[in-house]
């Protein structure tokens, strides 16, 4: 399906954007992050999925101090549908912007905003809200509450709520150093008069570890348990926009900077259900990503 000429234009502004933000202006400094990333999809026991790709340009701009954050993403997705239906063409736009501490110490406020023009009929033209409130202490500890509303009224009157409460740490064993987070997710439907859902409400629990190897190369290991649908994941990036009951997953994800450059590369394996075919589906990912500071 040829891609509307509204998002070749958003797609030209922002990479522009991405760009030609300058390093340095007259009244202060900027810290200038981007990344692109490449993701293929595929999916085990669907009915009507072949496979999917998606293309994501990421970025953030951070003040000298590091007081303020604003963070932009670009997602360009597809997904090849069997049996002669219509492959899914979807682009996302995410934009937020983080308060680090300058309005009270170790005090993280963040909202922002996740933009979804779809084929999809129920989630066409989706917005998504989402705000949170942190106590972080680098390089020690962390909590929080993420409160996200998604809206969907192209085809149903759906609205979304999602509440995820969240706190990691540091500690040190058997000589090193890591990271743990635990998260949790509360979804709630307004609306289940679509694909015969039966409940409104999803709970589900997220752990992850992180572990630097060495100096420069960093090890991630997270798995999840539980029910979701239309949950929002990774502060807002991540947006399941699709009609589909998802009941866990793990992920593996290594990264290695040098310099002014980091990659990485993530293997991540999910199920979910297939609402429309009540099929259940083994989806596999593998995501990899290039990143420039300036």
């Amino acid at each position: 399906m040829v891609i509307r000429k509204d998002r070749i234009k958003l797609s030209f502004l922002v990479l522009l954007f991405a760009l030609l933000t300058p390093v340095s202006l007259p009244a202060f400094s900027l810290k200038n992050y981007s990344s692109v990333y490449f993701s293929y999809i595929n999916y085990d026991g669907s009915r009507i999925k072949k496979n999917g790709r998606a293309f994501t340009l990421y970025g953030f701009l951070e003040d000298g101090l590091s007081r303020h954050m604003f963070e932009y993403s670009l997602m360009q997705y597809k997904i090849d549908y069997k049996g002669g239906l219509d492959d899914l063409d979807q682009t996302d736009l995410t934009l937020a912007y983080t308060n680090m501490g300058s309005l009270l110490k170790n005090l993280y406020l963040r909202v922002g905003l996740h933009y979804i023009w779809s084929d999809d009929p129920i989630t066409r033209r989706g917005k998504t809200y989402f705000a949170d409130v942190s106590y972080v202490v680098l390089g020690s500890h962390n909590f929080g509450l993420e409160g996200d509303y998604s809206r969907y009224n192209n085809l149903f009157d759906l609205d979304v709520f999602q509440l995820s409460p969240h706190g990691g740490f540091f500690f040190d064993a058997l000589g090193r150093s890591f990271y743990v987070e635990l998260r949790g997710y509360y979804i709630h439907l307004d609306y289940i008069n679509f694909h015969k859902l039966s409940i409104k409400d999803y709970y589900s629990a997220e752990l992850s570890l992180s572990h630097r190897l060495w100096k420069d190369f960093v090890v991630k290991v997270s798995g999840w348990v539980g029910q979701q649908i239309f949950a929002v994941k990774r502060w807002g990036f991540v947006v399941y926009n699709l009609p589909e009951v998802y009941k866990g997953g793990v992920s593996l994800e290594t990264s290695y900077s040098y310099r002014r450059i980091k990659a990485g590369v993530e293997f991540s394996w999910n199920s979910y259900e297939e609402l429309m075919t009540r099929s259940d589906v083994n989806q596999y990912v593998v995501n990899i990503f290039v990143g420039f500071r300036f």
